[in-house]
């Protein structure tokens, strides 16, 4: 099937539901007012100055962000998993790892810290990683989301991971997508973030 490129600037805004997040507590000390909609660029905005100083509060509030936009108005365990890696009291020096070993290029590193962070699966721990890389502006492979939508959108134009990566080993399949997603954005005169988006769509829509 073949792909239909879509720019990732255009995808909408996710609206969320903020009284359903904020009656949980840890979610109501980091985030007691949260907006009712997250963009991708809303998310982007807040990284740098996160990181420059590594501000627990406000890498707390890209963790609580990220999990709104990506659970958007279905919430699901979302609210609930937020919650309760908040609550670990780990998550803010395990988000700090993510982006150094980002910075190394050390992806199978980085996408494995997913089982530091209670109730965030792989499918979620991209998107941090995707929020977290995004203003590193020479990492080669770039982070980028891999949900059950994306995997979808891959299974579609007959990509294997696991043909890719020559093992089955998560992380460095999760690293031979980013690859493919460089590769194929050139080819396609796109970014790769831009390639991730329209397998989203890809997957969502078919």
């Amino acid at each position: 099937m073949a792909l239909q490129v879509r720019l990732s600037i255009e995808q909408d805004a996710v609206h969320i539901h903020p009284s359903i997040w904020t009656r949980y507590e840890f979610i109501s000390k980091v985030l007691p007012d949260p907006a009712t909609s997250y963009s991708r660029n809303n998310l982007k905005q807040l990284v740098t100055g996160a990181f420059k100083d590594n501000d627990p509060q406000l890498i707390s509030e890209i963790f609580v962000k990220t999990m709104m936009w990506g659970s958007g108005t279905t919430n699901g365990r979302g609210p609930r998993y937020t919650n309760k890696a908040l609550s670990d009291g780990k998550l803010v020096g395990t988000l700090i790892k993510a982006r150094e070993l980002l910075m190394k290029s050390d992806i199978p590193a980085a996408y494995d810290l997913h089982r530091q962070i209670p109730g965030v699966g792989p499918s979620f721990h991209t998107k941090l990683l995707w929020v977290i890389g995004s203003d590193l502006e020479n990492l080669n492979p770039r982070p980028l989301i891999l949900d059950v939508l994306v995997w979808k959108g891959l299974k579609l134009i007959g990509w294997s991971s696991i043909q890719a990566a020559g093992t089955l080993n998560r992380g460095r399949r999760y690293g031979a997508y980013l690859d493919q997603c460089s590769l194929l954005a050139t080819q396609h005169s796109c970014s790769p973030e831009d390639f991730e988006y329209s397998l989203y769509l890809m997957g969502k829509n078919s």
